[in-house]
């Protein structure tokens, strides 16, 4: 490449990624929750393994094929004194879906997120405790969006509930989703957020809350009242569009084939 074509290419290139990033629209296309769960698991007799099984029907003609994306938020209290199970997996249409981030803890909380990217077809919603036993009461909420980041979250982490999460989202924003659990707890929707559930059963405080947002900026939840709360408040960024990046390409190679032809 000569000095000269160097010089053109470096010029297009520099005018290009000063044109402003466009970013993919981020859409719900389906949703659902469920405040509270009081229903008699499944158990393997041979194997002591504890499940529950959610039909397509059961969940209101929620629709997640062809998305992008599929969030799952879990919250549980087993309200006898130790840590409501969590999870060993969780399926939808018999995938698995991927683990972000949560916790068990000693204290009746318990706090879970997981994902699928790509969702192929609907199906039952199948959440398996293995032999962490059942759970007493349980919320949960589902998503399908498309427009956001493949892969884990961009941001987020499952802390006590006097330790707010930052979640700092950057242009083109994103979609948050914070899942909660505690005794005695008592749900603020934060400013900006939809609450999907907020559930009491004695002592046992359970909730959701999801933010969908095409700016930049702080989206950190608002702290939650309560003994021993864990919130795990995780978020995708939306996806960069790569329409500057495929100009330069094509730029290039439009220099490199006159090149050749010369």
């Amino acid at each position: 490449m000569s000095k000269s074509q160097f010089k053109c290419l470096a010029s297009i290139g520099i005018s290009l990624l000063a044109v402003s990033s466009a970013y993919a629209l981020v859409n719900i296309q389906s949703s659902f929750s469920n405040g509270g769960v009081a229903l008699a698991p499944t158990e393997d007799v041979d194997t002591g393994e504890f499940s529950y099984t959610f039909t397509n029907t059961q969940l209101s003609s929620f629709t997640a094929t062809g998305s992008e994306k599929l969030v799952f938020g879990f919250s549980s209290r087993d309200g006898a004194g130790n840590g409501g199970a969590l999870p060993t997996s969780v399926t939808y249409g018999g995938v698995s879906l991927q683990f972000v981030g949560g916790a068990q803890n000693a204290n009746r909380a318990t706090v879970g997120i997981w994902y699928l990217d790509n969702v192929a077809s609907d199906g039952d919603l199948v959440i398996d405790f293995g032999t962490n036993g059942s759970t007493a009461s349980m919320g949960f909420s589902m998503f399908a969006l498309d427009g956001l980041v493949a892969g884990g979250a961009t941001t987020g982490a499952t802390v006590r509930s006097n330790e707010p999460t930052p979640i700092i989202l950057g242009a083109g924003g994103g979609f948050v989703l914070g899942q909660f659990a505690g005794n005695n707890v008592t749900q603020t929707t934060t400013s900006g957020y939809t609450e999907d559930f907020s559930y009491r059963v004695g002592s046992d405080g359970l909730g959701s809350q999801h933010l969908v947002t095409q700016d930049a900026g702080d989206y950190t939840l608002t702290s939650f009242g309560g003994n021993n709360t864990r919130v795990a408040t995780y978020a995708w960024a939306a996806i960069p569009e790569p329409s500057s990046f495929a100009l330069i390409g094509l730029a290039g190679l439009a220099l490199l084939r006159r090149r050749r032809r010369a």
